[in-house]
């Protein structure tokens, strides 16, 4: 600005001095007078001199033209860059912020990717960890169910042998007392037919005894076509049974039964091979089956071993059998109950309610651990 303002005041020293010269008056020359040489000489000069200034003003006005305008260019292009600066800045700060940004887009995404592909490591260790232990327990479990299955199996058939063996002894003592019974009792009603059907009686008795049931059975079935009576129904139903065809037994059963209601040892047998059935199917805790018709056949069960005790109350295997029942279809009450009196009607019940798998629904309640205590 102090430039621009002595450039002004040189350009107008110069205009004042070119206006005066202009303005001065120009020598006159008196008519009929002659100019004299040293007036011309005078004159010459300050024509070059005129002149001289005149090449310097105008040389100077050159310059100052020259320096105007590159003055006026570069205040334009000052002008210029002043006003594109802000642009300038606002496009270099774009700039670098859209580039700021595309770096932390870029450095977020890096960093999405290592967590993603750490979290995925992590993951699949975890479930490959998961996978392994599962698979570990899963065998572990198998191996100890498959051990607990081999046990309760064992124990069952343990069980079943111990019953059959019991059943055995009891079979022999039932038929011979059943023979007892039927020699002292039987009043002949018709001695010749009588004698016919009883020696077929017996004789099925001694097949039966020797474990001939299929040949017992045939005998029975001649001593009913002469004279049907409840025991020969009976020890036959008793023959059936031990072929494991309980429903042709039940028939026999019944009908002894019916030919004589108060006849306990039926009543009781019956109720044996409607357990028995069912007994088929609960093996071993876990595989009870308690639907309606379940519930329906160990119902029947228990009428039969109630009937039994009512004819003959001292009957011990009933109330055993019976608490079987109850312990079977979650009555543990009435089950205790039962296997109380059976206990004091023969301790032997106490050894062999320890190992019963029928007893397990009740096996920890205190009332039977008490009962089976030594």
């Amino acid at each position: 600005m102090k430039s621009k303002n002595q450039l002004g005041l040189t350009l107008s020293l110069v205009l004042l001095s070119t206006t005066s010269a202009i303005a001065q008056p120009k020598p006159t020359t008196s008519p009929g007078l002659a100019p004299s040489p040293t007036i011309l000489t005078q004159q010459q000069k300050e024509l070059e001199k005129l002149q001289q200034e005149k090449e310097i003003r105008n040389t100077v006005q050159t310059e100052v033209d020259r320096a105007f305008n590159r003055t006026t260019t570069m205040l334009n292009i000052l002008l210029v860059v002043l006003t594109a600066f802000p642009v300038l800045i606002t496009i270099i700060a774009l700039f670098f912020r859209h580039s700021i940004i595309n770096q932390v887009l870029t450095q977020i995404k890096q960093d999405i990717t290592n967590a993603k592909d750490d979290a995925l490591q992590k993951l699949q260790k975890e479930m490959q960890e998961i996978k392994d232990k599962t698979i570990s327990e899963a065998q572990n479990s198998v191996a100890q169910t498959k051990e607990e299955m081999e046990k309760l199996k064992d124990n069952a058939i343990s069980k079943m042998n111990k019953d059959v063996s019991e059943v055995e002894k009891h079979k022999k003592k039932a038929i011979e007392q059943l023979n007892e019974t039927f020699m002292k009792q039987r009043e002949p009603e018709n001695p010749k037919l009588l004698q016919s059907a009883e020696n077929y009686f017996n004789q099925g008795n001694t097949l039966c005894l020797s474990d001939d049931y299929e040949g017992a059975i045939k005998l029975y079935d001649q001593a009913i076509q002469i004279q049907p009576f409840h025991e020969v129904y009976q020890n036959r139903g008793v023959a059936l049974f031990f072929l494991d065809r309980e429903e042709e037994a039940l028939v026999s059963f019944n009908k002894a039964i019916e030919l004589q209601p108060e006849f306990y040892q039926a009543w009781y047998s019956r109720g044996v091979a409607l357990l028995k059935r069912m007994k088929d199917i609960y093996l071993f805790p876990g595989s009870l089956d308690l639907s309606e018709e379940s519930q329906k056949q160990y119902q029947d069960a228990i009428k039969s071993f109630k009937k039994t005790i009512e004819i003959e109350p001292e009957y011990h295997r009933a109330w055993y059998d019976r608490a079987e029942c109850y312990a079977i279809i979650q009555k543990g009450d009435l089950a205790i109950e039962d296997l109380k009196q059976a206990i004091q009607l023969n301790p032997e019940y106490k050894t062999q309610a320890k190992t019963n798998n029928y007893f397990d629904e009740i096996r920890e309640d205190e009332r039977f651990k008490k009962l089976i205590e030594d």
